[in-house]
């Protein structure tokens, strides 16, 4: 949840919150939030039109910080809102989550943290509410690495939405404690959570839900190696989601279709598969999944030595991020432009956009995509003979790796240490890739 559109929809959200009260003074806040969300939405667009990558990818990181300045006043007029006596609790409670999923849109986990925590001061408790707040906070937790908190916090969310018969909730949840451990590579354990949440929708008659557990579940086939499980499982969810029609359901089942198939060798397949992903996605305007495609697509053209088309996607990736402010995708799509020019010898551009990539990476703590960044631009240094800062960054790597339990990724790291730095025979570096769409 991190695009302009979803911002614009919290406004409605908070209006709706507060159009009961006897407090006025919002509307004008949110008025103010609108126009801001419309001249960042104008400059953006500007900045997508740029014909120069370099020119890009700047104006993007001016617009993250256009952005944080327009809302920081208007969004904090609205906090002040929660301490008015003339607000009853369960407002204040609704409206500091929603101000809370405005911070985390943002990426200001520390903010929407403090308004889900304050907003737990409100509910009832025993109320949707409470849950959702819950729910809320698990996912800064999870976003953070913090997975055992995130664990307590996502129980505790789980008894609650089950005493409030939102079974729907539940599975939801149930699905998050999975991808949570899927991050950690404890298989077993995502496996046992996607088929709970099979077994709660299942009987409820949830069939999004129960597409959503199949979806994971073919997901985690594929990181498994077993790649006819997976297709059994994607085949399910294009059934449902087509009964469904569910278009965005549609999109990311293709979409990691597309990944399964480039993990199988089959080229024109995925192709097909990333298209049909593109079409659906563009119906529904899902700007980041259109750019996380574009980038998926861009492995594809480095798995067929097309770097010009793996430029050209990588270029489309990033004005579907420039409009939504996604710095994970950015930071993923700097990494792809380190390969791309390595490919080209231009080692000085490779290696700004390597490190561009780790410092956006490490200044959003996320670990895993810091270590498979250091890992990929060790090996470019490697290719280029740097041997000593090399060195630095696959052990930096392994190091990241290794606090991850990460088993297989770090044995790949000391497979290169040992016969790739030491033989001195880099190759080409193999980049790893999101395996799902995030929750």
């Amino acid at each position: 949840m991190d695009s302009l559109k979803q911002l614009d929809s919290l406004i409605g959200a908070i209006d709706e919150v507060l159009s009961g009260s006897s407090i006025s003074l919002h509307e004008s806040m949110l008025e103010e939030i609108r126009q801001a969300l419309a001249r960042i939405q104008r400059q953006v667009n500007e900045a997508a039109q740029a014909e120069l990558i370099q020119s890009l990818i700047q104006k993007m990181d001016e617009q993250q910080q256009i952005v944080l300045s327009m809302l920081e006043i208007p969004l904090r007029s609205l906090f002040r809102l929660t301490q008015d006596e003339r607000l009853p609790d369960h407002q204040k409670a609704r409206l500091l989550i929603q101000i809370g999923k405005s911070h985390d849109i943002l990426a200001q986990w520390d903010v929407a943290q403090d308004c889900f925590l304050k907003a737990l001061d409100y509910c009832q408790q025993n109320s949707v509410e409470r849950a959702e707040a819950l729910m809320r906070l698990g996912h800064i937790k999870s976003k953070r690495q913090k997975y055992k908190e995130a664990e307590e916090l996502y129980r505790k969310s789980i008894q609650l939405y089950s005493r409030l018969a939102r079974q729907d909730m539940v599975v939801n949840i149930q699905i998050c404690m999975g991808h949570n451990a899927f991050e950690r590579s404890r298989y077993d354990e995502a496996q046992s959570w996607y088929e709970e949440a099979l077994r709660t929708a299942i009987p409820n008659g949830l069939e999004e839900g129960i597409a959503q557990a199949h979806l994971a579940l073919g997901v985690l086939a594929t990181a498994m190696g077993e790649f006819e499980k997976a297709l059994e499982h994607y085949d399910f969810c294009l059934a449902s989601y087509e009964k469904l029609g569910d278009q965005h359901g549609l999109a990311a089942t293709y979409h990691n279709l597309g990944m399964l198939q480039v993990d199988m060798g089959k080229w024109a397949q995925a192709g097909e598969s990333y298209q049909r992903c593109l079409e659906y996605a563009e119906r529904v305007g899902d700007i980041e999944l259109i750019g996380l495609v574009n980038l998926n697509r861009t492995e594809l053209a480095f798995k067929i030595s097309d770097y010009t088309l793996a430029e050209a996607c990588c270029k489309q990736a990033l004005n579907s991020f420039a409009q939504i402010g996604g710095k994970p995708r950015v930071a993923e799509a700097y990494k792809f432009y380190g390969v791309i020019y390595q490919h080209k010898g231009e080692w000085d551009k490779a290696e700004k956009a390597f490190e561009r990539s780790i410092q956006m990476f490490a200044d959003l703590e996320q670990r895993l995509n810091l270590a498979e960044a250091r890992y990929t631009y060790g090996l470019m240094l490697l290719e280029k003979g740097d041997l000593e800062n090399a060195r630095k960054q696959l052990e930096e790597a392994l190091r990241l790796f290794e606090s991850l339990k990460a088993k297989n990724d770090a044995e790949n790291v000391r497979r290169t240490l040992m016969e790739k730095l030491y033989r001195r025979r880099p190759s080409l570096p193999k980049i790893k890739y999101i395996k799902r769409v995030k929750r």
